[in-house]
């Protein structure tokens, strides 16, 4: 019986270096590198933070491959973007693959970005 469960754990564990004590940036960079083998369009890759308190989400962590940073230290009101908000009432991912629908954005973290993306969101809330 031991043999058999020895053999449940002598695969090689893809994700094993986000067990490391690294840095999140490291690990975020890690978990980015393993996206893009499978989906290399997903360019950056960044988490941002709600204060539920104030209703501002802030940018947080990221990582890019390009030479181009993404917003850094951006905040805005979560009711300044509906469809955001709109994500975290429904809990569930929007996908979105023809970024045109931002063409008319007036934000900056619209306008920065558009049509350089394909956009994956998710938010949750407590």
């Amino acid at each position: 019986m031991t043999s058999k469960k020895e053999d449940l754990f002598s695969h090689q564990d893809a994700l094993a270096q986000l067990h490391e004590s690294q840095p999140l940036p490291t690990k975020l960079g890690f978990l980015h590198q393993l996206i893009r083998e499978d989906f290399p369009f997903i360019d950056p890759l960044a988490i941002a933070l709600l204060d539920e308190k104030t209703g501002i989400l802030k940018t947080y962590i990221h990582s890019t491959t390009g030479s181009e940073s993404p917003l850094i230290a951006y905040e805005a009101p979560l009711d300044s973007a509906p469809s955001l908000r709109e994500i975290m009432q429904h809990r569930r991912p929007r996908i979105v693959q023809d970024l045109a629908i931002f063409k008319k954005g007036t934000h900056p973290h619209t306008v920065k970005w558009y049509p350089k993306t394909v956009q994956v969101v998710k938010l949750w809330q407590n």
